[in-house]
């Protein structure tokens, strides 16, 4: 009867202390598995615009998996169509642009994001946007880090 009391004992004992790490261990394999499929899902809306410009779709899919890549890639495509007046089309169909001439856009330098925006509407950001694009850029600068 003791040794079943402090086996059962030690066995609640490491289930209370295990479960919080197995608990973390499993958030965060399914963060990551969401930015790839997000990821993958944006490279997807990228080659289907290629396609829509009158590329294969196989060369669409190469042309974009070689210039459109990094972690957060989509996440911070849906934080600037959030926080501007861009719509989620308009950047794809930006950055499919970009992928045509074999050019890779960095989506965490703010320099960058006034130059899409600046390329995508004809006229320069007004402050409150600009204000917005330097948070998405130093924010998503530290995540990539």
């Amino acid at each position: 009867m003791n040794k079943q009391y402090i086996l059962r004992a030690t066995l609640f004992i490491s289930i209370m202390v295990m479960s919080p790490a197995v608990a973390q261990v499993n958030l965060r394999t399914v963060q990551v598995t969401q930015q790839k499929e997000a990821q993958h899902d944006l490279q997807m809306e990228i080659a289907t615009a290629l396609e829509a410009k009158g590329l294969e779709r196989d060369a669409a899919e190469q042309i974009v998996k070689e210039h459109v890549k990094g972690e957060g890639t989509a996440q911070m495509v849906e934080a600037i169509a959030t926080h501007t007046s861009l719509s989620k089309a308009s950047i794809v169909a930006y950055l499919g642009e970009k992928a045509l001439f074999r050019k890779s856009v960095d989506l965490t330098s703010y320099d960058v994001l006034l130059s899409m925006i600046g390329s995508i509407t004809n006229h320069t950001p007004d402050v409150s946007t600009r204000a917005k694009l330097k948070q998405l850029s130093k924010y998503y600068s530290r995540q990539t880090v």
